[in-house]
């Protein structure tokens, strides 16, 4: 049974692209993990490889498939790659129906996809039909409204004064930070739009009225049936002053609440109503000043938290993944002890990242994506740390920050 994760942008996803430090950070950092906890059941795993990053992995010990290099399509590669694989596990942005065409090649081959099927990741990448189901079960939604890209300024300025501002645009295939911005008035309206458009290939976009709270993601397993809740996750995301833009940085897990089973209850309930929905999947919430937890969107896929969590979780989650596809079974329980705390760094770099540094920068206790060259004067790289208590977590992450910082001509710009 030949078992294959494949993650897009580290993948080759881009390989014609200029590589983006955060998105690239994330995706290698997820890749890892995952790889990492597959191999502990299966003792040959594959993937694919982005050709500027092929020489710098220290830390995966696969088969690499194949190194893609342009003008290689990824469509094309990837419906080849799948014709000499049994099982797989995607990793890709919804955005521009990447998930989606990734998941339908998949079927086309015939393969045992470890997540949900095509036509459950159409649903859940639009925020739109995510917002309807939820408002069926009864669930906390937003105040939200769908606007055409075509809409007349004036009458979106109208819609947008309805709403009252501050307001939140949102891309219907939004994900992570990306297509997603703040707008406190309505001199930013203009630009806020024109980002959005760019970024997308839906002609539609949402609006709805920014809430004030906590940011948080409920992770789920799911056999297609029914579905078990693993955790309740912070999140550390916030809006750019300057452009409006969501960044996501990181967070800890588990997040310890007093409403963390109502969060988690209606991230299971919104799942189990939904067809296909299957494996691994993430719901994000902000939780209001009320203590009123509002669904945001619903993630079809591993996310940046499963770093964390499998620090801390008792069984392997990816083990638990392949059984609850295949074998329709779900764990009774999952105990989570102690905490866990991640976080991207962004480094500046200052001297050449050579092969060998980069194996020593990998080697570094926590560091799940070393600072990879990007071609740009900074990279990012992926931390994770934990402790019995978050206090401990956070501390052991400092300190494995520095350690980072302290090997190399480097200099910290940014993190937390």
């Amino acid at each position: 049974m030949k078992l294959m994760v494949y993650e897009h942008s580290s993948g080759g996803g881009y390989c014609d692209k200029n590589l983006t430090p955060s998105l690239f950070s994330e995706g290698y950092a997820m890749l890892n993990a995952a790889v990492q906890d597959f191999q502990r059941i299966e003792s040959r795993v594959y993937t694919t490889l982005d050709y500027r990053i092929a020489n710098f992995t220290p830390p995966l010990n696969v088969e690499v498939i194949t190194i893609l290099r342009p003008p290689q399509k990824i469509l094309n590669v990837f419906d080849k790659v799948c014709k000499d694989i049994d099982q797989i596990m995607i990793i890709a942005p919804e955005s521009a129906d990447t998930l989606y065409n990734l998941t339908k090649i998949a079927e086309r081959n015939q393969l045992i996809i470890l997540g949900p099927t095509s036509e459950a990741v159409k649903v859940l990448s639009n925020k739109w039909s995510v917002k309807a189901i939820a408002e069926n079960l009864g669930l906390n939604v937003p105040l939200i409204e769908k606007i055409s890209f075509n809409t007349p300024l004036q009458e979106i300025k109208e819609i947008l004064d309805n709403i009252g501002y501050p307001v939140v645009l949102r891309n219907l295939d939004s994900v992570g930070g990306e297509g997603i911005i703040l707008v406190t008035s309505t001199s930013d309206l203009n630009r806020a739009v024109t980002m959005l458009k760019s970024s997308t290939n839906h002609s539609e976009f949402i609006a709805h009225k920014y809430i004030k709270g906590i940011p948080v993601s409920v992770s789920l397993l799911s056999n297609g049936l029914t579905a078990i809740p693993i955790s309740l996750n912070a999140q550390a995301a916030s809006f750019n002053q300057q452009t409006g833009l969501l960044e996501y940085i990181g967070g800890y897990t588990p997040l310890k609440y007093k409403i963390s089973k109502q969060v988690k209850k209606a991230a299971v309930k919104l799942v189990e109503n939904m067809s296909g929905v299957r494996g691994y999947i993430g719901v994000d919430f902000v939780i209001d000043e009320a203590d009123q937890p509002f669904i945001l969107e619903v993630n079809p896929r591993l996310t940046t938290s499963y770093i964390a969590i499998r620090r801390v979780a008792d069984i392997n989650l990816m083990d638990a993944l392949r059984k609850a596809v295949v074998e329709g079974s779900l764990p009774e329980n999952i105990s989570l002890k102690g905490y866990a705390f991640f976080s991207k760094v962004r480094i500046k770099v200052t001297g050449m990242l050579t092969i060998t540094r980069m194996q020593q920068l990998a080697q570094i206790s926590g560091v799940i994506t070393p600072p990879f060259p990007t071609g740009l004067e900074y990279s990012e790289a992926v931390i994770v740390a934990e402790g019995n208590t978050l206090k401990e977590a956070q501390n052991a992450f400092q300190y494995m920050r520095k350690n980072l910082e302290s090997l190399g001509s480097m200099e910290s710009e940014a993190g937390s």
